[in-house]
């Protein structure tokens, strides 16, 4: 996913307004058009209209997003981007009676990204890219039993890591090219949850569980592609990967093998192969401190489909 510069030549400005809520982007030039900023700001209603006919409830969210982009010289580029978003809604024990629901209380949640980006072209043929970020997410949850009052779900945590990636791209020639680089994480949660007992789907009574933990762990990875072009509109892409997570000390070597032909600029079949390896998320791992040394899950993908571009910005895909 990439967000888009602001407008270098020119102060811009919209206001919006829908049924869901109201927002403003503003944008324009920096230091003589050599860079651009951005900034974009949401917020719902939702909740206020509710509270002006005074009938249930409504979530109340909003969301900023803003990208600076310095142009350094020809070759370098500076680029800073911050992401926050954040919801909540809460429910008294009459309006959850009102509305039929088992449990009444309040949940909030907020998340944020804050980054910076740096690429320079070094030559005609090949540029890096490096990256380093923070992002976190966080939760506070509170509900009590609509009959009895007493707490059923209490869940506080926060998750979170600091990011680097590293990207660097080379053409050999015009039908063979590589891309490599590295990318590393720090990653921290902290948990303080509690589930009442009570009983699950098959009608057992499920024990309550209580947990107060924190994680600390890292994550290094490394990556090599190289692109094949042995005939017009026919691309081969053979591609390994390693990983490495301090949480049970597993390595891993992943290879991948794809293959794309372009029939037309608007018809194209691909197919690949590849497999993949994921650490498991740390609120499963959180339960039990056995779960630290399961094996990662993985997954052995085989794909073939075709894409078919229908319009200039519409595109439709086919996988099996």
């Amino acid at each position: 996913m990439e967000f888009r510069d602001g407008n270098t030549d020119e102060f811009d400005m919209q206001l919006d307004m829908s049924m869901a809520g109201v927002g403003a982007i503003m944008e324009g030039p920096i230091s003589n058009h050599k860079g651009s900023w951005l900034m974009s700001a949401r917020r719902s209603y939702l909740d206020l209209v509710v509270d002006a006919i005074d009938t249930g409830t409504a979530p109340r969210y909003g969301d900023i997003h803003g990208k600076l982009t310095y142009d350094i010289n020809p070759r370098h580029r500076l680029s800073f981007l911050t992401l926050y978003g954040r919801s909540d809604i809460g429910f008294s024990k009459q309006e959850a009676i009102d509305s039929g629901q088992p449990s009444f209380g309040e949940f909030a949640a907020q998340q944020n990204t804050v980054g910076m980006n740096w690429r320079w072209l070094w030559s005609n043929k090949g540029y890096s890219k490096a990256s380093l970020s923070h992002s976190f997410i966080c939760s506070d949850r509170d509900f009590n039993n609509i009959i009895t009052s007493e707490l059923q779900i209490h869940n506080d945590y926060l998750e979170g890591a600091v990011n680097f990636r590293n990207l660097n791209y080379f053409q050999i020639s015009k039908t063979n090219r590589v891309e490599f680089g590295v990318d590393g994480a720090y990653n921290f949660a902290d948990y303080d949850y509690y589930y009442a007992s009570d009983l699950n789907r098959l009608g057992q009574m499920q024990p309550a569980l209580t947990v107060d933990n924190s994680f600390r762990s890292t994550r290094i990875g490394g990556y090599f592609s190289y692109m094949w072009y042995p005939v017009n509109h026919l691309m081969m892409n053979w591609g390994v990967r390693g990983d490495y997570n301090s949480i049970n000390g597993k390595y891993h070597t992943s290879p991948r093998l794809s293959a794309t032909w372009q029939v037309s600029p608007l018809l194209s079949f691909n197919a690949a192969i590849g497999e993949f390896y994921q650490t498991l998320p740390t609120f499963i791992i959180s339960q039990d401190a056995a779960n630290e040394n399961l094996d990662d899950t993985r997954a052995l993908h085989y794909v073939v489909g075709c894409d078919y571009l229908l319009t200039a910005d519409t595109k439709m895909s086919i996988k099996l």
